[in-house]
């Protein structure tokens, strides 16, 4: 048996992410891009990367398990190569998502105008 096996014994249970609801077992680590209490999505056993927004709401911040801290401002395309390169292999659509869901999100809200019609757009 492994170590990162027979950690995973240890911690499935009984970690302090670990969060139950409606018969689900969800996992709350930092690093953990599914949420889901796996084997392979734990970053506590596993390798894995940490994303978040960056600094003042621009960009994703990319922690690698070494502890370099990599900031992503430069675009999305770009962003995603880096991703890509860093994550493992069963983790890598998950990432892309998670990083195209905060770039999604630092957006500007467009304005957007609202035009009547029917017959309370002719009165006044």
């Amino acid at each position: 048996m492994t170590t990162s096996a027979l950690t995973w014994l240890l911690l499935k249970k009984q970690s302090r992410f670990v969060v139950k609801r409606a018969g689900a077992e969800f996992n709350t680590e930092p690093g953990n891009l599914t949420n889901k209490n796996t084997f392979t999505s734990s970053s506590l056993v596993n390798k894995s990367v940490v994303l978040a927004a960056g600094p003042k709401g621009k960009g994703v911040k990319l922690t690698q398990p070494s502890g370099r801290v990599v900031k992503l401002t430069r675009g999305a395309a770009r962003a995603a190569r880096t991703v890509s390169g860093a994550v493992r292999p069963q983790q890598r659509r998950v990432a892309l998502a998670r990083m195209s869901a905060i770039l999604r999100a630092q957006r500007p809200v467009k304005a957007t105008t609202f035009k009547r019609t029917g017959i309370r757009a002719t009165r006044k």
